[in-house]
């Protein structure tokens, strides 16, 4: 995507400190009128998306009120619910940005002008993909298309791993010396995509503190944070990472405060519109009467923005255990378990805390009751 901006960046200071508002001045090409949805970065469109309509001359217009300086993103709604959609990222980090900009399938000929932060992060991003996308490919095509444990398996493995702790190094150099936000977020980027790039939690162990221990007031730190500790907790033989869950009364309880020591806990996070998540759950009820004297299911409903949704599910579905909310993320549990990009999992853990099976099949879960 070509990004045509005119820049002194001498005369700029890029920081964590907000603008308080910048203004979109959007004009949507060779497109029929559609209406634009906006959300932060990392954040799902479906709770937090706000709608910004275009006009019939393909203009539109929108005043950004921000807190912070922090990453944004923009995508057609018609493309939204088609599942398919390409991100259109931009940081506000002046009073005013220009978008000049074309359907998904001409994304390359986008234009964003008045958004600095936003051409560092493309540049750290063509530099980064230089450097790694050739390669990393190659190495994870040998890897997935080889039997595990084969010689050529474990040769890649080693490859994989290689070029993991080249990347943290890369991105650490690279952006070692910015003072801006940016080091912070394209870190929480890599948190973020660390299982699908398979960069296990050690590691980020050495990166983690240079880029946590600055003194931003952003949440971007409670973000790579929860991440992180996910990523190194959430597995089995790792504890449980305490939460705060809400009734359907409305009140907050902790996790923590249910897990007593007296029977082992299944704790099943998932989504109404999460296929593989309600079969589980299925599954799990069909034999509750079997694994109760021994199991307590704490469930908890998320991926839904508004509490009807929620109880909707529930009457629906009928769990014969006591179910929990998470409305609109609003205790980040999805993050703080390392599943911000899935519906939902099952972890069963111990009575001494311990995580001992993440998403078990019921064969599974007996056996470690009958222990």
């Amino acid at each position: 995507m070509k990004y045509l901006q005119i820049i002194i960046f001498s005369a700029l200071t890029l920081s964590a400190v907000s603008q308080d508002s910048t203004k979109l001045l959007i004009h949507v090409n060779n497109i029929e009128a559609d209406t634009l949805i906006l959300t932060k970065s990392l954040e799902d469109f479906r709770y937090h998306g706000t709608e910004i309509p275009v006009r019939n001359n393909h203009t539109a217009e929108y005043t950004l009120s921000h807190e912070f300086i922090e990453e944004y993103v923009l995508a057609y709604k018609s493309d939204l619910s088609k599942g398919m959609w390409k991100n259109i990222v931009f940081f506000p980090n002046s009073t005013q940005i220009e978008f000049s900009l074309y359907p998904s399938e001409q994304y390359e000929q986008n234009t964003i002008t008045g958004d600095l932060l936003g051409e560092r992060k493309r540049s750290y991003q063509f530099s980064f993909g230089s450097q790694f996308m050739e390669a990393g490919n190659n190495i994870f095509s040998a890897f997935f298309q080889s039997e595990e444990g084969s010689e050529k398996w474990q040769d890649a493995k080693v490859r994989l791993d290689s070029i993991n702790r080249a990347v943290l190094q890369y991105h650490y150099e690279y952006l070692k010396d910015d003072t801006s936000i940016l080091g912070l977020n394209e870190y929480v980027e890599l948190l973020n995509n660390a299982d699908q790039m398979m960069i296990p939690a050690d590691v980020f162990k050495e990166y983690h503190g240079h880029h946590t221990r600055r003194n931003f007031d952003h949440p971007l730190l409670e973000r790579a944070n929860n991440l992180y500790t996910a990523l190194s907790s959430i597995k089995t033989g790792g504890n449980f990472v305490d939460i705060t869950i809400k009734t359907l009364d409305d009140k907050s309880i902790n996790l923590s405060r249910l897990i007593d020591g007296q029977k082992f806990v299944l704790l099943d996070l998932w989504a109404p519109w999460c296929g593989p998540c309600i079969r589980k759950s299925k599954l799990v009820k069909e034999s509750y009467d079997t694994l109760t004297d021994k199991l307590e299911v704490i469930g908890v409903i998320g991926g839904v923005n508004k509490k009807e949704l929620a109880i909707d599910a529930l009457k629906k579905y009928n769990y014969p255990w006591t179910s929990y909310l998470e409305i609109s993320d609003e205790n980040k549990i999805w993050e703080k378990y390392g599943i911000s990009n899935g519906g939902g999992a099952q972890y069963l853990i111990d009575r001494t805390g311990l995580i001992i099976a993440v998403n078990p099949s019921l064969d599974e879960i007996a056996t470690f009751l009958d222990q």
